[in-house]
């Protein structure tokens, strides 16, 4: 249990701990994170109900939030961001908190970036 919380703060919390960030192309790890963020907001869409989250908005957070970072997406494409993507909204669901907390915690965290 205090691994998958970890796990779940980890998520939560590792986008504001990056913004020193920057790259020639986006590596692996910055791809994770992207992924990371992805599944955060398919998570809300899908599983606590706020389905006004759209496919555009979500990508429009992404490219603000790589733009924050100081990211070269420039390689996106050429990543497996599909499969990292599923990897980590499994690794979201799994994570062992109350369903109502976890959708709170996410809400709270990461719904401030569609603003932008």
């Amino acid at each position: 249990m205090k691994k998958m919380f970890a796990l779940f703060c980890t998520l939560t919390l590792s986008f504001t701990m990056l913004f020193s960030s920057s790259t020639k192309a986006l590596t692996y790890t910055q791809a994770e994170d992207l992924a990371d963020l992805t599944a955060i907001y398919l998570f809300l869409n899908k599983d606590c109900g706020y389905e006004q989250i759209s496919k555009p908005k979500i990508e429009r957070a992404l490219m603000v939030f790589s733009r924050s970072q100081q990211w070269d997406v420039s390689n996106y494409s050429t990543l497996p961001m599909s499969q990292l993507n599923e990897d980590s909204y499994k690794d979201l669901k799994g994570i062992e908190v109350t369903h109502s907390k976890k959708c709170q915690l996410l809400a709270n965290k990461s719904l401030s970036l569609l603003n932008y």
